[in-house]
């Protein structure tokens, strides 16, 4: 049934205004349970302001089986992670998650020099704010920082030629990835190479980033993140992902492994079983209107644990192979 509806918390940002009256101060605004809709869809074990010690053991727990053998005490980590993961729930679950990734990694392999690294997109002061509000650099003993796109690069040679990262996320011995597994931009990626799509995103630099998102339509981008992933450099620092498992009802677990094939599966599997329904729902919806409620790009504003991309272009059956989708403004169809 229909009750009060809660909105997420807003970080105050320089990208949007001063968070004011929400939408669900409006009169009429109601809130939908979405298992009232569909039952089967994964149930949560966390949702906004709940217990974060569930997500500290869901993490524990999911790096148990991790193999970590390759980090020594002496050598420099990188915890990499992504703007966009601190936007999920306040933000306050995905950071729980990298700091037990922390706790975890120095624990186990005694290592003391594990860094932070928050990575963007275009909005590049965004990562200093979401440190300074998460108290980030406290937790790493001043080791977080903000990693821009804009920012020196290195040269990766792919199996297509030289590409670039960003250097300050490859400036350590070793790698972390740390990222969310919810559909985000499904109109682009479509669940391929998913779990590796930061590769050719927030951790690139502006020109690779440029590659990837010209390639969107065409389903040529998700290459793009495999041979980055795939070169030697990269896998000379690579060690494990450890991802935040959502559904449209909350956070539902922490997946992590060092095989980043077996975990993109996993990914790909539970995003269609939590989500597929509530995006054809979203197909079925001839007129609406879509109320910006937080701050930041339009299309990355979340509503029933999906962004307002994926009511966009809801129509488009994305695995139809004799039709070349295309998002971002450049029109439905090519």
């Amino acid at each position: 049934m229909p009750a009060k509806a809660s909105p997420s918390f807003i970080r105050k940002s320089v990208y949007g205004p001063a968070p004011g009256p929400r939408a669900a101060e409006l009169p009429g605004i109601v809130g939908l349970e979405l298992r009232d809709l569909f039952p089967d869809i994964p149930k949560e074990i966390y949702t906004e302001g709940g217990d974060l010690s569930v997500i500290r053991k869901a993490t524990e727990d999911a790096l148990k089986n991790v193999n970590m053998e390759m980090i020594r005490p002496t050598d420099k980590v990188n915890i990499l992670s992504s703007q966009y993961g601190y936007q999920i729930m306040g933000g306050d679950v995905y950071a729980e998650m990298i700091k037990t990734i922390r706790d975890v990694v120095e624990e186990r392999t005694g290592c003391g020099n594990i860094r932070l690294r928050v990575t963007t997109g275009f909005r590049i002061r965004e990562p200093n704010e979401i440190i300074r509000h998460y108290k980030l650099n406290e937790y790493f003993n001043g080791k977080a920082l903000g990693v821009r796109p804009i920012d020196k690069g290195v040269p990766i040679e792919t199996e297509i030629g030289t590409l670039y990262g960003v250097a300050q996320v490859y400036d350590a011995d070793w790698i972390i990835h740390a990222h969310h597994g919810e559909l985000r931009e499904l109109d682009m990626h479509r669940m391929i190479n998913r779990a590796i799509k930061p590769f050719s995103m927030s951790y690139a630099r502006m020109e690779t980033r440029a590659v990837a998102h010209m390639n969107f339509g065409p389903r040529s981008s998700n290459f793009v993140a495999k041979v980055m992933f795939n070169s030697p450099f990269v896998q000379s620092k690579f060690t494990f992902g450890c991802f935040l498992l959502t559904s449209p009802g909350g956070i539902i677990g922490v997946d992590a492994g060092n095989d980043m094939e077996r975990l993109d599966r996993r990914l790909m599997l539970l995003g269609f079983k939590s989500y597929g329904k509530i995006r054809e729902l979203f197909n079925e919806i001839r007129e609406c209107i879509a109320v910006m409620d937080a701050t930041g790009e339009p299309r990355y504003m979340i509503g029933g644990g999906m962004t307002f991309g994926n009511l966009t272009e809801a129509e488009l059956d994305l695995f139809d192979l004799d039709k070349i989708p295309v998002s971002l403004g450049y029109g439905l169809y090519e």
